[in-house]
């Protein structure tokens, strides 16, 4: 007999969460999102156009910086740092990857911590690694900066009511974006992780054990059906675009008889990772204002 498997919608619950944020942003001034773009990648251009539409939709000013792949690594920089002293900007987002000439790192560490959006400033990504462990129980998350991936995995598993705590979590994947936050979220959450890469030796031996499999290497299919247990919470954060159509890590048909729960791509992860960039917006934008109003209180006492 078939097993049930449920499909995550990721498209509604991030519609579900747009519109919470929508209501929260009438009691915030104007916000704007400001995103660098260097190059043409296709992959690139299309994470752009949905922040975009989605972030207009709520109101939100995107302003998009696209710059050719030929552009100086100074030009760049010197974007990041005009952008980090204009007030009406309370978002800065790098689209990644950068071209392989272009210092990574160096780029991400130049933006103001306090206009982080996807949280990986060392500042933000330390304070995130370093939290006391999590309190499932509560929404004590809600307020915290995290990275995008981390949050949209987080919705999910409060979503479907599963818990990650005493559970085996095999991450695979150890980008920076994803399998590294997910893995640090998932540890601070109780579960046990297992990291894995392209080192792992049988990897199909470990992702067998998993309880909460996640992927995210961007290769399309490398996970399949035999290689999972029956009842696995499993989550895509691939993304391949193989004759056109896009395709995650697993092989979604053949994982699918075996999960309790899974996540397509499209429409899984991706979109609820996206209204989490927004989330973290929208956080950023209210700690700047407290932090002005501070500000301000304190400049006029010491004028009177």
């Amino acid at each position: 007999m078939r097993r049930k498997t449920n499909r995550i919608d990721g498209r509604a619950l991030a519609q579900a969460e747009l519109a919470r944020l929508k209501q929260e942003l009438k009691s915030i001034g104007p916000i704007q999102l400001t995103t660098i773009n260097v190059g043409r990648r296709a992959d690139n251009l299309s994470y752009l156009k949905i922040k975009t539409r989605l972030g207009r939709e709520l109101g939100i000013k995107v302003t998009n910086y696209q710059l050719p792949k030929s552009a100086s690594v100074t030009k760049g920089l010197q974007l990041i740092e005009r952008l980090n002293q204009d007030q009406a900007v309370q978002g800065i987002l790098v689209q990644l990857p950068l071209p392989p000439t272009w210092p990574q790192e160096e780029i991400i560490n130049r933006i103001n911590p306090e206009k982080d959006v996807d949280c990986l400033h060392p500042v933000n990504f330390g304070r995130f690694s370093l939290t006391p462990q999590l309190d499932w129980s509560s929404e004590n998350w809600s307020q915290r900066l995290l990275p995008p991936t981390a949050r949209a995995v987080l919705t999910i598993l409060k979503t479907i009511n599963y818990s990650p705590r005493g559970r085996r979590a095999v991450v695979v994947g150890q980008g920076n974006l994803a399998g590294k936050p997910i893995s640090l979220l998932l540890s601070q959450l109780g579960a046990t992780v297992i990291s894995a890469n392209e080192f792992t030796p049988d990897l199909a031996r470990e992702t067998r054990r998993a309880e909460i499999l996640v992927s995210a290497t961007g290769q399309p299919k490398l996970i399949q059906g035999a290689m999972v247990s029956p009842g696995v919470i499993a989550l895509d954060l691939g993304f391949s675009r193989i004759k056109g159509k896009i395709q995650g890590d697993l092989d979604f048909d053949s994982v699918a008889l075996k999960a309790n729960w899974i996540t397509p791509v499209p429409g899984g992860v991706g979109p609820i990772t996206v209204s989490s960039l927004f989330a973290n917006l929208i956080l950023l934008a209210k700690r700047q204002d407290t932090k002005e109003r501070v500000n301000f209180r304190n400049n006029r006492h010491r004028l009177l």
